[in-house]
């Protein structure tokens, strides 16, 4: 009787020496050759099993949407639509302050284009503080002005002789007014 291997087809001769379960061309045995090639194959899954919660995926969400919160809420700061709450005790306080500004104790310094300057002067109002604004893009001598005070950016206010040169900074401009 002449085997065929199941793994590389070689027809066996009667003058072979391997083994006679044995391929003389490859070396694997039939019968597991044979049995490998009947056993079900089990369908491969791709997919990992689960393991609890997909911690990355939560705190890669939770980590969105804090970044868009706080998106938002710059955004709403830069378009002047900040809500400042106040006891009634420091908007008293806060009217009583504004109402001792005169004409040309405050000089803001500004651009026309400036988001920051934008701000500062909605809080002004919104707070009832007179100021006088130069803006340095249209008028030369505010641009000369704001030079000679040593100022490189803008919103820059002089309150009260006192040059805010960090830009504008509410707590500081009430800490000035209050000396």
């Amino acid at each position: 009787m002449r085997t065929v291997c199941p793994k590389c087809r070689y027809l066996r001769k009667a003058g072979d020496t391997a083994r006679p379960d044995e391929c003389p061309a490859c070396g694997v045995i039939y019968a597991k050759a044979l049995a490998a090639q009947e056993a079900p194959r089990a369908p491969v899954d791709s997919a990992r099993p689960s393991k609890g919660l997909p911690w990355g995926k939560i705190l890669l969400l939770l980590a969105i949407a804090i970044g868009a919160w706080q998106g938002h809420k710059i955004s709403q700061e830069r378009r002047g639509e900040r809500v400042e709450r106040a006891s009634p005790a420091t908007t008293d306080g806060m009217a009583q302050l504004a109402a001792t500004v005169k004409p040309g104790d405050v000089t803001m310094y500004t651009t026309t284009e400036c988001p920051y300057c934008r701000d500062a002067k909605n809080w002004l109002n919104r707070n009832g503080f007179a100021f006088t604004e130069c803006d340095a893009q249209v008028r030369p001598e505010c641009a000369s002005q704001l030079n000679a005070l040593g100022g490189v950016g803008v919103p820059f206010l002089v309150v009260r002789g006192t040059p805010m040169k960090n830009g504008f900074d509410s707590d500081e401009f009430l800490a000035i007014l209050q000396r």
